[in-house]
């Protein structure tokens, strides 16, 4: 980035026998610097340029120090002699070091900042979501991966934020925007939602179904997502909770499974940043195996579950429930409760009503197969 003839720190962030990690200012410009051959002689670093909020977002640990070299194609090797004058300069990708003498991604410049993002990380995004795993890099992410993972995370974050029984009808009228996607390893920050009202209230849908959201619904829902996210944190670690907030956290967790650490997506974890409260949640691999199977040995537990029925099957002794949480819903009626529903004039279409049995969870719909009937009341 510069010809200097030498490199003599103007701030050292990294001390040890001598500066390892410094900055230099070159009239407007930044320049950033980490040690890699440790020669009382003829030492080397690595040169990259850096913006001074990346500095300081380095120093307070909100990314990691390989957060600098990023784009490898700026990066120069610059070797000096005792007094920081330089005695050569070359190119990264002519030199004769690999990107094994580069930071370890996540690794901050303390001790004390372990786990930090390779991308900066945007202060006005109500939700940022930060990959790390095999195969996304800085400088190039396999196109296929790169498509399954921006699809996945659409539709997580549209189901996140809209009401279950909108996921099919109104999904195309909620505008998502977000700042760029930044390779390192991968992150989509959410920078603002925006509820097409007029498109909606054109629609088919919008005689039966009636939907208002604004910024500060947003923000609310922003905070109830980050207060489920980090209690499933506590799930996966072992933490016991009453019924409802698990169960609560089960339809939370069905939303959001679909970007969570997995083998099969190449994943090691997933971060999920979000500035309602200036918190972050991280989930890593071998804790969301923890978690499914916290989650399984729940789903398997018979469970009280109330909602709204849609569609009746008297044939198949079945009905459909649209939950208060968690997914539409399947209830397999045996005998005893098909003759006590089959006699009260409340079951019908849009009656509520409150079950007690056992829940299966299915691809397509859930299954629930009734063991005692709580309540039914008309609409």
């Amino acid at each position: 980035m510069t010809n200097a003839g030498n490199i003599t720190p103007d701030e050292v962030l990294y001390d040890f026998d001598g500066p390892q990690i410094f900055v230099k200012k070159y009239g407007p410009l930044w320049a950033f610097y980490l040690k890699i051959v440790d020669d009382e002689r003829r030492p080397a670093y690595l040169e990259t340029q850096i913006e001074l909020r990346k500095i300081e977002a380095i120093k307070s640990g909100q990314i990691s120090v390989r957060s600098a070299f990023m784009h490898k194609k700026e990066i120069q090797v610059v070797v000096t002699d005792p007094t920081f004058g330089v005695v050569n300069r070359c190119a990264f990708k002519d030199s004769p070091f690999g990107e094994s003498v580069l930071p370890d991604s996540g690794v901050g410049l303390s001790p004390l900042h372990k786990n930090v993002p390779d991308a900066m990380i945007s202060q006005s995004a109500l939700l940022s979501i930060y990959f790390r795993g095999e195969g996304l890099r800085e400088d190039t992410v396999d196109f296929a991966r790169f498509a399954n993972l921006t699809f996945r995370t659409l539709n997580v974050v549209k189901r996140m934020f809209l009401p279950r029984e909108f996921w099919s009808k109104a999904s195309n009228y909620l505008n998502i925007s977000i700042g760029e996607p930044e390779f390192g390893s991968l992150m989509f920050s959410i920078n603002d939602l925006e509820y097409d009202s007029t498109r909606w209230k054109r629609s088919k849908f919008a005689t039966e179904l009636k939907l208002e959201l604004t910024r500060e619904i947003f923000e609310q829902k922003t905070s109830e997502i980050a207060r489920d996210f980090n209690q499933l944190k506590s799930v996966a670690l072992g933490s016991n909770m009453d019924s409802a907030d698990l169960q609560r956290l089960v339809g939370r967790y069905d939303v959001a499974r679909d970007i969570f650490p997995r083998r099969s997506l190449g994943l090691d974890e997933v971060h999920f940043f979000f500035e309602a409260d200036n918190s972050v949640v991280t989930f890593g691999a071998a804790e969301c195996g923890q978690l499914d199977q916290r989650i399984l040995k729940i789903k398997n537990e018979p469970v009280s579950i109330s909602g709204k029925i849609v569609e009746i099957n008297q044939r198949s002794n079945t009905f459909i429930i649209e939950p208060d949480i968690g997914r539409q819903t399947t209830c397999k009626m045996f005998a005893a409760s098909a003759q006590e529903l089959g006699l009260n004039s409340d079951f019908k279409i849009g009656s509520q009503v409150g079950l007690f049995g056992r829940l299966t969870v299915r691809s397509w719909r859930d299954w629930f197969e009734i063991e005692r009937i709580n309540y039914l009341r008309p609409a």
